[in-house]
């Protein structure tokens, strides 16, 4: 376990050793201190320390990185700022009567097969990731209850830009890709690992997915999912992506 006393963040890491011969390594880490793309960095470079070869990238913790930069006086912020960071005191309170959002949180395994028919069925110039999550839209506009007057879907990138405001009450998702992410480096000695997932309990009432490359690779997809159990139930209804739950049978 990493304790940081000063500000509170923590990473624990656990590992179940099974009388098969088989294991599984647990991490959790404050998203605070790292984001899950250099999270990743750590457990290749940790699996490379041991099984005995040179780590692929060593981290550099030189903190003069992160200090900010002197702007020459003619540099003046304008208005930027302003579009970019709203007060805290802007920001309306949740409503005093709310109760905790439900949500449910499925791990799914989607073949290689149906992740190009998806791409195929988007139409040209469009990428997997793009082509996924039009079809995860149709599903949460399928989901959506009478009150709902709008189905709102972000992808994590630098669109800062592009924010705009929140209308009424609507129904949103939230996709971060981890389809970049080297699950397969991940070997500790004791050869590839056969399924690697994230969990995210993604705080308020929007879902999150993210779509990630199965340790054994060959095209086939891992997505996590967290959304409402009437989302969850229209993407299980239908059939060509969101078959069914992930089961042992991933690990034959």
């Amino acid at each position: 376990k990493v304790h940081n006393k000063s500000t509170r963040h923590y990473s624990c890491m656990q590992v179940t050793k099974f009388k098969c011969g088989g294991a599984v390594v647990g991490c959790t880490f404050d998203h605070r201190v790292c984001d899950a793309y250099s999270f990743n960095m750590f457990l290749v470079a940790w699996a490379a320390a041991a099984r005995g070869t040179s780590i692929p990238l060593p981290p550099s913790f030189n903190r003069s990185f992160l200090a900010p930069s002197s702007p020459p006086p003619s540099c003046t912020a304008g208005t930027l700022a302003d579009r970019l960071f709203v007060p805290v005191s802007l920001v309306p309170p949740p409503p005093a009567t709310a109760a905790p959002p439900t949500a449910f949180n499925r791990i799914y395994h989607v073949a290689a097969a149906d992740v190009a028919a998806l791409q195929a069925s988007a139409g040209p110039g469009r990428t997997k990731l793009e082509a996924f999550t039009a079809h995860l839209w149709q599903l949460y506009s399928r989901a959506a209850t009478p009150r709902q007057d709008s189905c709102c879907m972000g992808v994590v990138v630098d669109g800062r830009g592009r924010l705009r405001p929140d209308g009424g009450e609507t129904a949103s998702c939230v996709v971060s890709s981890g389809l970049r992410l080297p699950f397969g480096e991940v070997d500790f000695g004791w050869g590839r690992p056969a399924f690697a997932s994230y969990h995210f309990p993604w705080p308020g009432g929007a879902g999150y997915v993210m779509p990630m490359p199965s340790a054994r690779g060959g095209g086939d997809w891992v997505v996590y999912v967290h959304a409402a159990p009437e989302v969850v139930k229209v993407m299980e209804q239908e059939p060509t992506v969101f078959r069914a739950p992930v089961s042992s049978d991933i690990f034959g």
